[in-house]
């Protein structure tokens, strides 16, 4: 199921994005305060900061989907299957998923999944 973000919940995504060395703007390499990565063997970054955290909370409020959900953003290097142990999260912009994807090389997500996923 695919869902169209908030007007709001996109201008959030679209902050976050500009945090993220490999999807901000031109214009914007250099100016906004940029999250820190962790790199993993096969060079796909998982991307955490506070104001990341601060901006992705707010994003998933706006996104209306109760309470009980957590994040993680990754930009992946390589194909990637995707553990979708409890079968429900969102990825990209807005698309509910009860399967196990693929992501594509050089893709950056933010993944939102239940708590108990997050957290295992």
């Amino acid at each position: 199921m695919n869902y169209q973000l908030s007007k709001a919940a996109n201008a959030l995504r679209e902050q976050i994005k500009e945090m993220i060395p490999e999807t901000a703007t031109e214009d914007d390499k250099n100016g906004t305060p940029k999250a820190t990565a962790s790199i993993d063997v096969e060079g796909s970054k998982t991307y955490s900061s506070v104001h990341v955290h601060s901006l992705v909370l707010k994003m998933v409020k706006e996104m209306d989907i109760g309470e009980g959900w957590g994040w993680n953003l990754g930009h992946f290097a390589v194909p990637k299957p995707i553990r979708n142990k409890y079968n429900r999260m969102y990825l990209g912009t807005y698309t509910f998923t009860t399967t196990e994807p693929t992501i594509s090389p050089y893709a950056t997500v933010i993944f939102v999944v239940p708590l108990q996923s997050a957290e295992g």
